[in-house]
């Protein structure tokens, strides 16, 4: 497909109002869950599933499992070194996830980014990291996937090959 700016129009509309209501949504969610659930990784994923709808990437068990896997990483590392050792564990954490989604054919790259986020939480109670892990890799990727969902058949990306080779 060429590389058009009607194609680039739809990905900047198409971004900009899956990362608007899916932030809506998490805002609105927030008291209910006890944490945000709109992070960093969500708009590296934002890039991935806009860009490249049709890469392995953008699958949804890619994200969710990524996601999943990085977030346990992560919350797991930041639980057991707690407020030390800041730069071995969002090392750890990082390198850890990268293994254990390329392991597990669950790659998604956002999830670098949700490990080392994960591992560096800031935390007071271990039922923050919980509401956290829940939040950021179960509801989160979920919902976010939905609306991209629907997004992208509302502005007709999925009709067209939108991975820019050119």
């Amino acid at each position: 497909m060429q590389n058009n700016g009607r194609d680039n129009f739809k990905i900047l509309l198409g971004s900009f109002v899956t990362v608007l209501g899916f932030g809506m949504i998490s805002t609105w969610l927030r008291p209910y869950i006890g944490t945000e659930m709109l992070v960093g990784a969500f708009g590296a994923s934002t890039a991935i599933l806009f860009h490249s709808p049709k890469e392995s990437l953008s699958r949804y068990q890619n994200l969710a499992g990524g996601y999943v896997l990085s977030c346990l990483v992560g919350t797991s590392l930041n639980y057991a070194f707690g407020t030390n050792q800041v730069v071995l564990k969002v090392a750890l954490a990082v390198s850890l996830a990268i293994y254990l989604m390329r392991t597990f054919k669950l790659f998604h790259p956002a999830g670098g980014a949700l490990a080392l986020l994960s591992a560096s939480y800031a935390f007071k109670q271990p039922s923050e990291l919980l509401s956290y892990f829940l939040g950021t890799s179960v509801i989160g990727p979920s919902l976010f996937y939905f609306i991209v969902l629907i997004v992208r058949k509302s502005i007709y990306l999925d009709s067209h090959e939108t991975d820019f080779k050119n």
